[in-house]
């Protein structure tokens, strides 16, 4: 039974912590060998020789509700006339009233009334009585004994199961919940009743006990009916939601369609604007066979949730590996997807709207296979309707190769080679490797770029403020590695040249590791590439293909485009032992979701640390290195005050007091959502799924092993790989993956692709905009906020003034705006900042206004 978890808020919170009290579970074992409901009603003083009195009267199934001592005696006479007063003692059982005495010589005195006995109760000053029929008994003046005397009064004419009820009802009143629970299944086993189901429910969802929950309706629901049961949740939960949604999906499993229907239909009335409720009215009338009626709630359903803030936080999207198809994507919103297009497809016959509803999943569910298939075959109908129309923004060739690599065996099956070249002759796309790009425009570059990372770019932008630019530590690569040129590698050099052209910037120089693996970029002011030589070695097993090559240069020009190393060239990288910050990227990608924080102590290597700890004293970053040397489950809890002050620093918009938590959340996400926007303008350049993904591969650790398997078993199997420990390996992969394959099949992509992208087939034709290596531009955007950037860094005493100017001086030799009367201003206002004439403020807003004219 699937259910959906919702908040229980109708309810008060507890006030204590109690464990399941069991009814023959005593505080005191002078009692325990009595059958007590709740020793709460009973006097604790039981002498030993009147419990032994009780239990002989008990029949075998009988329990004491009730046990207090009266203020009234019987009189023993013996044979020589000596009389004894012994005090009397009063037990409620579920169906009788017991009065006994008991004498120092063992005899007893006891009598017995049942429920259709008369009696009379009164109040008194100095006590409280009860006569039934003849006989007259007395409690003390005591508050707790004349309490007891009330409830052993108020409870004596109730039926059993209504005596446990009462008292589960006075546990749940006086904040007592776990207490009620075994007098509630006490009171159902007598006699089940809608109040003592509704009551037993709510608590066992309360405390999340899910598995008695759904037990205890399935149990309901074979002894009374559940339009019954639902309106007495509503009598006495009416804003509880998460209870009916149980008893709904136990009616589902019973397949009690109407019961169903009722409940849905009643909690939409109260809520019209809960998605769910559209959902499962939908599921219902699709079972239902009401086509078109389950069409509108689920598309209703669609509306409201992808509306909706959590959705758009990814509050509803699911993570867990087990069930792969749903990787990344919401399982509700899939759900409905799916069954719009199979109502399409098979009932109504209507190929467009099933291809439609197949390709929205696809986009929304990277990994749902099944969705593959059943595209393909509405497509293929579609296709055979109309084989020059293009009814659907897909990039076709894409695809098919996303669909291949990620089932292989489920591709084989569906996809035959006279489908794919009937398709291909109809088809606009181009399915090869670009020979010659346009250049990237505007509106392209912004559909390039994945909206995570302007959203993190905004969040973490403060804060890298003021964080140190490191000194370039790069020279030793440019002087001792192999620069790659025309002479020594043509096609590479070319290829760099023609892809930085493609992206809108200067070619950046390359430059060769021998023996090593990986592609990287360097260099914050002068942005390089460093590359591996083994992936230049045809006879290497790690050699990267013409495609591959592709989409790793341009994925790291589009690093150097977008400034990440700007962001991101700093001691804090550096400390975490990453030269760049694309060697960050890679360590992430190959670790559990969170997992490199924790383990980073792991990563850096102690001698490392210290050398760091030591060095970055005067910069302000002490307190990270306290942070990290840390082990990860030490971090110690904040109490409740410090937490407040936090999310009210946070919430008001200060900067954080605790900042590993911005560090975690942001920092990483933003990582994170920068690979993404490099993998899009890869797979762009190259045009190859199956390239990109064999190339992530091959720069991999751990993944490179699964790269023989890739083929064969398919992504979809690869990713969901254990190790022994029973953790999944690649989990920052299939993230990475799901991403790249949205992007795939998105109409973006094939809007850019056919924007820029000039087709091998079409290779002789001159380009509409001739590609050449072009001159400088006009770079002044960057070097305002790298300037920006310094200036925060100076405000915030992490750099002297000597650094400040120095560093300054070195950006403002990079603009390519200024001529020499400006450089002339431009060295006066320094000479003025340095005389103290002008503050650093000022001489910012001065540059700035240079920059602008």
């Amino acid at each position: 039974m699937k259910m959906h978890s919702l908040d229980m808020n109708d309810l008060p919170s507890e006030t204590s912590n109690f464990s399941d009290i069991q009814v023959s579970e005593f505080p005191e074992k002078r009692i325990a060998a009595l059958p007590i409901v709740d020793p709460f009603l009973v006097e604790a003083d039981l002498p030993e020789d009147l419990t032994n009195a009780i239990l002989r009267l008990l029949s075998p199934d009988e329990v004491v509700f009730v046990a207090l001592r009266l203020n009234s005696s019987h009189h023993f006479s013996d044979e020589q006339g000596k009389e004894e007063k012994a005090p009397m003692w009063m037990a409620l059982t579920g169906t009788r009233l017991l009065v006994v005495a008991v004498a120092s010589d063992g005899r007893v005195y006891a009598d017995t009334f049942d429920q259709r006995s008369i009696f009379e109760y009164r109040n008194g000053l100095s006590g409280d009585s009860l006569k039934i029929e003849e006989t007259s008994l007395f409690s003390a003046i005591w508050e707790r004994k004349r309490w007891l005397l009330k409830e052993a009064v108020r409870l004596f004419p109730l039926p059993v199961y209504e005596k446990y009820l009462s008292l589960a009802e006075n546990a749940i009143k006086k904040g007592k919940r776990l207490h009620a629970v075994p007098l509630l299944q006490k009171s159902l086993e007598h006699t089940p009743t809608l109040k003592a189901y509704t009551l037993l429910l709510s608590i066992l969802l309360r405390h999340e006990r899910h598995e008695e929950a759904e037990a205890l309706l399935e149990d309901a629901l074979q002894r009374i009916d559940p339009i019954e049961l639902f309106e007495e949740m509503l009598r006495i939960f009416p804003n509880n939601a998460e209870m009916p949604f149980y008893l709904a999906a136990t009616c589902e499993n019973h397949q009690q369609w109407d019961a169903c229907l009722h409940i849905y239909q009643r909690l939409l009335n109260k809520a019209p604007d809960f998605d769910l409720y559209y959902l499962k009215l939908g599921e219902i009338l699709n079972t239902k066979q009401e086509f078109e009626a389950a069409i509108e709630l689920y598309q209703k359903f669609i509306e409201l949730r992808t509306a909706s803030e959590k959705f758009q936080k990814g509050m509803f999207h699911s993570w867990d590996i087990e069930e792969f198809h749903l990787f990344s994507a919401d399982p509700d919103l899939a759900k409905a997807y799916f069954d719009i297009g199979l109502i399409y497809e098979y009932e109504f016959k209507l190929f467009d709207l099933a291809a439609s509803a197949y390709l929205a999943l696809l986009r929304h569910a990277p990994f749902y296979t099944d969705a593959y298939k059943h595209f393909w075959q509405v497509y293929q109908q579609l296709f055979k309707q109309t084989p020059d129309a293009a009814p659907l923004q897909l990039h076709i060739p894409m695809f098919l190769q996303t669909y291949q690599l990620l089932a292989p065996q489920n591709y084989a099956a569906n996809v035959t080679p006279e489908q794919i070249a009937l398709v291909e002759q109809h088809c606009n796309a181009s399915a090869g490797l670009p020979e010659r790009y346009h250049r990237l425009k505007e509106e392209d570059d912004e559909r390039l770029m994945h909206p995570g990372e302007q959203e993190y770019f905004r969040r973490v932008q403060h804060w890298l403020t003021t964080l140190v630019i490191s000194k370039d530590d790069s020279e030793g690569i440019e002087a001792y590695c192999e620069q790659v040129g025309n002479a020594n590698y043509p096609l590479l050099h070319e290829l760099i040249e023609r892809l930085a052209n493609f992206l809108d910037i200067i070619p950046p120089k390359c430059f060769i590791s021998r023996g090593k693996i990986g592609i990287s970029v360097r260099n914050t002011e002068h942005p390089f590439i460093f590359i591996g030589s083994e992936h230049l070695q045809p006879d290497n097993e790690r050699f990267f293909s013409q495609a591959e090559l592709v989409f790793m240069v341009a994925s790291q020009i589009e690093h150097i485009k977008s400034g990440h190393l700007l962001m991101t060239d700093t001691e804090l990288w550096k400390s975490l032992g990453s030269a760049s910050f694309d060697g960050f990227l890679l360590a992430l990608q190959c670790l559990p979701a969170g997992g490199f924080l924790s383990r980073i102590t792991h990563h850096v290597a102690t001698k490392g640390l210290k050398k760091v700890y030591t060095m970055t004293k005067a910069s302000g970053m002490q307190r990270w290195f306290d942070f990290f040397r840390k082990p990860a489950d030490s971090d110690e809890e904040k109490s409740e005050e410090e937490q407040e002050k936090l999310e009210d620093a946070e919430g008001n918009g200060k900067q954080a007091t605790r900042p590993e938590s911005l560090f975690k959340e942001q920092v990483v996400e933003f990582a994170r959502h920068a690979i993404y926007t490099a993998d899009r303008v890869g797979l762009l350049a190259c045009n190859r799924f199956d390239a990109a993904c064999s190339g992530i591969f091959k720069i991999a650790g751990q993944g490179f092993s699964e790269l023989d398997d890739l083929q064969s078993q398919g992504l979809f199997s690869i990713l969901q790989t254990r190790d022994k420990r029973g953790n999944f390996l690649y989990f920052e992969y299939a993230k990475r993956f799901s991403e790249l394959i949205q992007f795939a099949l998105s109409d973006a992509y094939l809007l850019v692709h056919s924007n820029v992208v000039i087709p091998s087939k079409t290779a002789s034709a001159p380009p509409v905009e001739p590609v050449i290596v072009h001159n400088h531009p006009d770079n002044s955007v960057l070097l305002k906020e790298r300037l920006k950037l310094l200036h925060d860094s100076f405000r915030n005493d992490l750099l002297t003034p000597e650094e400040f100017l120095k560093k300054q001086r070195t950006l403002l030799a990079q603009a390519t705006c200024f001529d020499d009367e400006d450089l002339q201003l431009i060295e006066k206002l320094q000479g003025a900042f340095t005389d103290g004439i002008l503050t650093g403020e000022e001489l910012e807003q001065k540059l700035l206004r240079l920059f602008e004219k």
